[in-house]
């Protein structure tokens, strides 16, 4: 968004002189350009990578407790659906950068087979509103996005935790850009064997192991964005992510099985900005 500054001095009835100044502020570059009109007219919840950090088990969890959307889970790491009240998940969209990525036998998405980091925004938009991005999203939409912005020198940072039940979350980000270039980097890799016990206590007099529960979860994001002249620039999104789900079982000699999930989503954008003065 490019931000210009000027002066208009207005003389006497006899004539009128124009002073203009102009700054050029850094353009910051988000693939999800609806969202901007939607944000004039609808309450929108943005969690930020900080917020994140606060409910980093998945994304299940961040939305559980940093919005109002109702999350249906099967058991932590396992099948999981959002949906808004009065609405199902046939009605919720998952939105990365502008582009609906709900499934297309299914119609909804899974929210433990989307990674829970590597975006720079996380926005959450109920009602009507998110039409624009399918009829699949009367309910509302829930918004992945990345954010390329320049002039800001390189960045790093590394995020790990370990928990019980051999749970591992590990996340790593770098990026850099200058006047003309900006880059940007992360990946992620998430592990538990999820093999606890619930006690008696809980579930009558019949308490068991969560035998087969162990999930895993890789994801590698790669933005890319470069001025190839003062008001044009072509930018690259990218997203690779790899995941199984152990479905649990409750005998010993139940079947085991397990889903396996491989994405890939690509997306490449020319911005051409043109301004045009007209006079009456």
């Amino acid at each position: 968004m490019d931000i210009k500054r000027s002066l208009v001095l207005l003389c006497s009835s006899y004539g009128s002189f124009l002073l203009g100044q102009e700054k050029a502020v850094d353009t910051i570059y988000i693939f999800d350009n609806q969202m901007n009109k939607v944000k004039l007219f609808h309450p929108v919840r943005t969690i930020n990578p900080k917020d994140v950090e606060k409910n980093s088990t998945n994304l299940s969890e961040l939305l559980r407790y940093q919005s109002s959307i109702y999350i249906k889970e099967n058991g932590r790491g396992a099948v999981s659906s959002p949906s808004f009240r009065g609405t199902t998940a046939q009605q919720t969209a998952f939105v990365w950068n502008g582009i609906n990525i709900n499934s297309s036998f299914l119609g909804q998405g899974d929210v433990n087979n989307i990674p829970l980091f590597g975006y720079d925004q996380i926005e959450v938009k109920a009602g009507g509103g998110s039409v624009v991005y399918g009829s699949g999203a009367v309910g509302g939409s829930i918004h992945l996005n990345n954010i390329l912005d320049f002039n800001r020198g390189f960045k790093a940072s590394v995020f790990s935790e370990a928990a019980s039940f051999d749970t591992y979350n590990n996340f790593a980000q770098a990026s850099f850009s200058n006047d003309k270039l900006s880059v940007k980097v992360s990946g992620s890799y998430v592990t538990s064997q999820n093999d606890y016990k619930v006690p008696e206590f809980v579930v009558g007099n019949t308490g068991f192991n969560n035998v087969n529960g162990r999930y895993y979860n890789t994801s590698v994001n790669i933005g890319a964005s470069y001025k190839i002249a003062d008001q044009q620039t072509i930018s690259w999104q990218n997203q690779i992510f790899d995941a199984s789900q152990h479905y649990p079982i409750f005998e010993d000699n139940g079947n085991r099985t397990k889903y396996k999930a491989q994405t890939l989503r690509s997306l490449i954008a020319w911005d051409i900005q043109k301004i045009i003065f007209r006079t009456a």
